[in-house]
């Protein structure tokens, strides 16, 4: 467990993240498509007679926790689950 997490530190050390241009345009597309989803959801609830109170800016933050809540999830499970993942 802690040589996974060594790893992880490692990783981040050596910016090998940011290095990946597909990885944070997945991300950017899956933020975007939350704050749509959450936008439209709002907007029906309103639509309804619910009176929510969201701005634009309250539903992108729920939306960008929620993404990076995801992809923290995906990736724990990737490493939890891959015998090779985080190996050299």
């Amino acid at each position: 467990m802690f040589d996974k997490v060594k790893y992880l530190y490692e990783c981040m050390q050596a910016g090998k993240a940011l290095q990946d241009a597909g990885v944070w345009s997945g991300r950017a597309d899956l933020i975007a498509k939350l704050t749509a989803l959450l936008m439209a959801a709002s907007g029906l609830a309103e639509a309804f007679g619910y009176d929510l109170r969201l701005s634009g800016t309250d539903v992108a933050a729920v939306a960008q926790g929620l993404g990076v809540l995801a992809v923290t999830l995906v990736n724990v499970l990737h490493v939890a689950s891959n015998k090779e993942a985080g190996k050299r």
